[in-house]
């Protein structure tokens, strides 16, 4: 995982990094130390002012310019996980999740954890195209300013690369952090169709959409606040970096199910057992209501077997 801090008195670009070669222990771009054994990383070039800007600026010293300039301490993290450096559970445990419902999933994360946890988002995120059924994928997010007039800190074609050089399946979670959140699309048919075609199995916008047919026409599963119709500059401010989506807290790796009921977070380390857990829930909840329809059902056995969950 590469870590970048990014001053925000400082300009910044972006461009690729051509990596390392065998024995380098610092990136070959900029000499910043080496903590991913991804493929990718953004690196940053910055000029700070001798001017600072604001009351609440903090000096700096800058050890190889040996002047002191003032930056105010606030910092940007964005963290990439290279294609090598993602942490994934067995397709055979990934595949008998995408089996199960989110909420029998959160049921099984409850069991094996022993503790309730908010892992899951909140009303407003609705499922937009609900005929799909139920996803699941590794989280790969982005913050989107879809309406401000304010310079890009990175390109779309950087947020597609990390798309591309990503195993699936992923899901791409966005966040509108415009200064006025959900008065412009976020996301449309355009982006659904090469979402789909780098990996992407679903899309989870805390924003609004538009082209929601041609959305459902490249067969991408969405969820979101809304629609409308337009959008503004359009441009990707962060990629990689953790945040929240429907009061669910997200980072880049995450593994997520949803459905229509929402989005749950599965532990990576438990997954095995959130698997083998939700089976026996499926066990448990089919004779529990097969005991419910049955003609010989009385509320004396109905307690009983509550009495025993």
């Amino acid at each position: 995982m590469t870590r970048i801090n990014v001053a925000v008195n400082g300009f910044a670009s972006t461009r690729r990094c051509p990596g390392n070669g065998p024995g380098q222990s610092r990136h070959a771009c900029r000499g910043q130390p080496r903590e991913t054994v991804g493929r990718r990383c953004i690196s940053l070039d910055f000029w700070f002012f001798p001017v600072d800007f604001s009351p609440w600026g903090s000096t700096f010293n800058n050890p190889f310019l040996l002047r002191r300039f003032y930056i105010r301490p606030i910092t940007v993290i964005l963290q990439f996980k290279g294609a090598t450096g993602m942490t994934r559970v067995d397709d055979a445990v990934l595949n008998g999740l995408a089996g199960f419902d989110s909420a029998t999933v959160y049921n099984a994360v409850e069991k094996v954890q022993g503790v309730s946890n908010d892992d899951y988002t909140g009303p407003e995120i609705q499922y937009l195209t609900p005929e799909f059924g139920a996803v699941i994928g590794y989280a790969v997010t982005s913050e989107v300013t879809p309406l401000d007039a304010t310079p890009a800190n990175m390109s779309w074609s950087d947020y597609y690369d990390v798309l591309d050089e990503t195993p699936g399946p992923m899901i791409a979670v966005m966040k509108d952090v415009d200064t006025r959140p959900k008065r412009a699309a976020l996301f449309g048919d355009g982006m659904a169709h090469i979402h789909r075609k780098l990996g992407v199995v679903g899309a989870v916008v805390e924003g609004c959409v538009r082209d929601l047919e041609g959305i459902r026409a490249a067969g991408l599963p969405i969820w979101g606040l809304g629609t409308v119709s337009g959008h503004g500059p359009f441009n990707v401010r962060a990629v990689g970096r953790p945040l929240v989506a429907g009061q669910l807290l997200v980072q880049t790796g995450d593994l997520l199910l949803a459905d229509v009921d929402g989005v749950v977070k599965i532990p990576l380390d438990i997954a095995e057992d959130t698997l083998r857990k939700a089976n026996e829930i499926r066990t448990w909840e089919r004779s529990h209501f097969d005991m419910i329809n049955s003609p010989e059902f009385t509320y004396e056995k109905w307690k009983n077997r509550e009495s025993q969950a």
